[in-house]
């Protein structure tokens, strides 16, 4: 396997089964580790009042199946922030909308490194969408990097780290495929791309 730094998107507690294209990679790869950014309430706007009416309680509408899944690949699989919800980018650009669901985050994130669960320190916005104005809030709340479409910001150094210097790996691992045809080409392109056959490393989507 070569060496890279592999990633995944939009892993969500609502319709995680595509997952299992990974666990097949861990079977023929098993020193693979996954990066997943994590989107806890995905596209669930009706859960927007009950979460931001109490932060603290916003964990506990985690489902048990999906801990249950982290918990099963807690040793390769790491987790870290995709916002709270990835249904508008306009919520990403709202300054009080950005700086509630990184204290949110960080609750959940906490409660599941509690349960075990490996979080890394990193966040990437909904669709690479952010505030400028709140550019520090990751920091601010804990994250050391930020994910964005050139590469990685890295806030302990203060420095942009290019996609090319780390070998990065894009991939999304969206809810509610409606192309099945792709996820099979998905996963033999990728399976390549570890193996070192290829080295086209566009952004995968299952959708």
């Amino acid at each position: 396997m070569i060496d890279c730094l592999l990633t995944t998107d939009d892993l969500n507690p609502y319709d995680f089964s595509l997952f299992s294209y990974f666990d097949k990679l861990k079977e023929e790869f098993p020193q693979l580790k996954i990066l997943a950014f994590f989107t806890p309430f995905w596209k669930k706007e009706e859960l927007m009042i009950p979460v931001f009416s109490d932060m603290f309680k916003a964990r506990d509408l985690i489902p048990k199946k999906f801990i249950d899944f982290l918990l099963e690949r807690k040793d390769w699989l790491l987790l870290g922030s995709h916002g709270l919800f990835h249904v508008r980018p306009e919520y990403s650009l709202d300054i009080h909308f950005q700086e509630y669901a990184f204290a949110v985050s960080r609750i959940i994130r906490n409660y599941l490194c509690e349960l075990g669960i490996q979080f890394q320190p990193a966040c990437k916005p909904p669709f690479y969408k952010f505030n400028e104005i709140g550019f520090e809030l990751p920091k601010h709340f804990g994250f050391d990097q930020m994910y964005i479409r050139e590469g990685i910001i890295d806030f302990r150094e203060n420095k942009l780290i290019l996609r090319e210097e780390i070998n990065l790996i894009d991939s999304h691992v969206s809810s509610g495929c409606r192309m099945p045809d792709r996820i099979d080409k998905f996963y033999e392109k990728l399976r390549l791309i570890l193996k070192g056959e290829i080295k086209d490393k566009e952004e995968f989507h299952y959708e």
